[in-house]
């Protein structure tokens, strides 16, 4: 009989930015952000590159043993870059990449702040606006997915 969808259909997923690996692990699925939408990649998908979006990158897989309170899926902030898929690896090379554990609530409020008053500013001649609304776009994902962990992580343990 098959194994049921998911179990032992494992693939390695490496996320990568211009300053470190953020992660290289082996998982079950990948739900990540390309240019147009969102895009799910499982065991066997065939090969493929694509551009990456910004958005919350999430995946099933065993979770390291140094994060004893997560129990969802792994979530990663990326943000451009592009993705390939080829013999049961995804390649994830992102411009800005954040693991769930590594953002700064507070440092995320401010930088939406500051991104919400420069887009407030329409007078200024000199304002980038698609780079601006940008900025704010990155800085809203990463508030939303620190306060969703915040949260989780206040709760207490399901038994």
């Amino acid at each position: 009989m098959e194994a049921a969808a998911g179990q032992g259909r494992r693939f390695r997923l490496r996320v990568i930015s211009p300053d470190r690996e953020i992660l290289n692990q082996e998982v079950s699925a990948v739900k990540l952000p390309a240019h147009d939408g969102y895009l799910g990649i499982l065991y066997n998908h065939a090969p493929m590159i694509a551009l990456l979006g910004t958005g919350v990158l999430a995946a099933e897989g065993e979770l390291p043993q140094t994060l004893p309170y997560r129990l969802g899926p792994i979530e990663i902030f990326v943000s451009n870059g592009f993705v390939q898929v080829d013999h049961n690896e995804v390649r994830v090379v992102c411009d800005a990449g954040e693991n769930v554990d590594d953002i700064d609530l507070e440092r995320a409020r401010e930088a939406e702040k500051r991104a919400r008053e420069r887009l407030n500013q329409q007078m200024k001649a000199d304002l980038d606006r698609p780079r601006a609304s940008a900025a704010l776009q990155r800085s809203m994902i990463r508030t939303m997915l620190a306060e969703k962990h915040h949260r989780r992580r206040s709760q207490p343990p399901v038994r």
